[in-house]
C-alpha cells in the first residue's frame, strides 16, 4: 500500500515537473516507445531493463534481475527479482532518469540517454557507492 501511494506521488510529480520545465519548444513525446537493454550488476547478474515511455515523457518500466548472489562483496546487492521502475525524459537531448527499489529501503536510479529507433545507448546504474553499466535499445 505504501509502496503504492510513493510510485502515484511520484508519478504524479514528474508530470507536474515535465509540465513547464522544458519550455514550449519541448516535445517529449519524440522520445516516446519501448526500450529494453542489458547490464551487469552485482556478483555478475544480469539486469534486465524495460522502460516505456509514453507522449508526455513518463516512464514506466521494470528491471528484472536473475542470477546468483553467492560470494557478493558490493556494499549493494540486488537479490534476483523484478523490480518496477519510474521515472522520466529529464533533457531535450534525451536524458532519462527511473528509480527503483529494492526491498523497502534500498533505491538504485538509472541514468542514461535515449537512443534513435534501432540505435543504441549506455547507462548507468546508481546503487549506493556502486556503478554498473548496460546498454540499451530503442526498439
Amino acid at each position: 500500500m505504501i509502496r503504492n501511494l510513493r510510485i502515484a506521488l511520484l508519478a504524479a510529480f514528474v508530470i507536474v515537473a515535465l509540465s513547464g520545465c522544458f519550455g514550449s519548444g519541448f516535445n517529449p513525446g519524440s522520445y516516446a516507445g519501448n526500450y529494453t537493454g542489458t547490464g551487469t550488476l552485482d556478483n555478475s547478474k544480469t539486469g534486465d531493463v524495460v522502460l516505456d515511455f509514453n507522449g508526455s515523457g513518463v516512464a514506466t518500466g521494470s528491471l528484472t534481475v536473475t542470477g546468483a548472489g553467492t560470494g557478493d562483496t558490493s556494499t549493494f546487492q540486488f537479490p534476483a527479482g523484478v523490480y518496477p521502475l519510474n521515472g522520466s525524459v529529464t533533457s531535450t537531448k534525451g536524458a532519462f532518469e527511473v528509480q527503483g527499489m529494492v526491498a523497502s529501503d534500498k533505491p538504485f536510479v538509472i541514468r542514461g540517454s535515449l537512443p534513435a529507433v534501432g540505435q543504441n545507448s549506455t547507462y548507468t546504474v546508481f546503487a549506493g557507492a556502486d556503478t554498473h553499466t548496460g546498454t540499451l535499445t530503442h526498439n
